[in-house]
């Protein structure tokens, strides 16, 4: 039965407060699969958004959460979220002091480690406080090296997906990565650069073999199938 709880733990502060104003990381860990959320605060409100998002991406996998441990930090407002479930979500607090009985401890560590794994070998001139936009790359390659606990042969990523990433359709490269970003010749001068400086942040997740990348000159996102890298 113990196989089946979901736990949940949130980070220390993040040292660079982003640019949307996430300071903390929502550490989720379900049948293995390990879950970022960044979050703003530890306010109650907070809390109660993170966990929508979280338990709307599972359900939306097929994997409900079923119970559910947490740490003491809570509110009436996170207990009325879990109780307005359909049905209500069993959930249970760990003894004060004793974090260890949150098995989303070792998680939060291995999410942290990977985490700054991830940003050290980011581009030195990489903004840091677009750390958040590394998430989504950091989860996939995570997932990758963890196993779904129903089925230990499979990763985490492809057990709770049901099919495996496709790396040829969308290649993973290091996030953080210093890129140049191809302009279409339709939407450039004549004599204008055929790219822009950006930042790959991981796979267009919907595209075939395209990128999402960060571009300093605009503060935006964009999605490209053609760069050149620069590690």
């Amino acid at each position: 039965y113990r196989d089946q709880w979901t736990a949940a733990d949130l980070t220390g502060r993040f040292p660079v407060p982003s640019y949307q104003g996430y300071e903390y990381i929502l550490v989720v860990t379900h049948h293995g699969y390990i879950r970022y959320v960044p979050m703003k605060s530890r306010h109650s409100a907070a809390y109660v958004r993170a966990f929508k998002s979280v338990l709307k991406f599972f359900a939306s996998f097929s994997h409900p959460l079923t119970f559910l441990v947490l740490d003491n930090e809570s509110s009436s407002d996170l207990t009325a979220l879990f109780r307005s479930q359909q049905p209500p979500l069993p959930f249970q607090h760990v003894p004060p002091l004793v974090h260890r009985a949150n098995k989303a401890e070792r998680a939060v560590q291995t999410a942290k480690n990977h985490l700054i794994s991830v940003l050290s070998s980011a581009h030195i001139t990489f903004p840091p406080d677009r750390w958040p936009k590394l998430l989504a790359a950091a989860e996939l390659s995570l997932n990758h090296l963890r196993h779904w606990r129903k089925d230990p042969s499979l990763s985490a990523w492809h057990g709770l997906r049901g099919t495996p990433h496709d790396f040829d359709a969308q290649p993973l490269h290091p996030p953080g990565q210093l890129v140049v970003v191809h302009d279409a010749p339709g939407k450039r001068p004549s004599w204008a650069r055929h790219g822009v400086r950006g930042f790959y942040l991981s796979p267009a997740f919907s595209h075939y073999r395209s990128h999402v990348c960060f571009i300093p000159k605009t503060g935006a996102t964009r999605i490209s199938n053609t760069l050149d890298h620069f590690p």
